[in-house]
């Protein structure tokens, strides 16, 4: 026995499952906090699909690479989410410093020889 699906449902159902798939994360500005060298930024998930772990790690590889583009290195990254569960979209907040990347000191290069 065959199942036949309407014509309408079935590009309904085609729509719905390519817009699931092309959901991607939703990445907002990277914006000065007023503090000097801090900085925060928000990632949405763009689909129900992407965990809070890999969302976390964008974030935080988003903001290593604004700080790596001014010669500067990410610290003291503080991530907090929505805690989001079942069907609602996972938010991921990133407060971060980028500061200066410390060079060895002369004595230090003495020391080794």
């Amino acid at each position: 026995m065959r199942f036949l699906i309407a014509p309408g449902r079935t590009l309904l159902l085609l729509a719905s499952l390519a817009t699931l798939a092309g959901c991607a994360t939703a990445n907002g500005p990277i914006i000065p906090t007023g503090q000097p060298g801090q900085y925060t930024l928000t990632s949405r998930s763009g689909g129900f699909s992407t965990s809070w772990v890999e969302l976390k790690r964008q974030a935080i590889d988003r903001a290593k690479d604004f700080c790596a583009s001014q010669g500067l290195k990410l610290t003291n990254p503080d991530v907090s989410s929505n805690h989001a569960t079942g069907f609602t979209r996972a938010v991921t907040y990133v407060t971060f410093n980028c500061d200066t990347i410390p060079q060895p000191s002369k004595d230090q290069g003495q020391n080794q020889q």
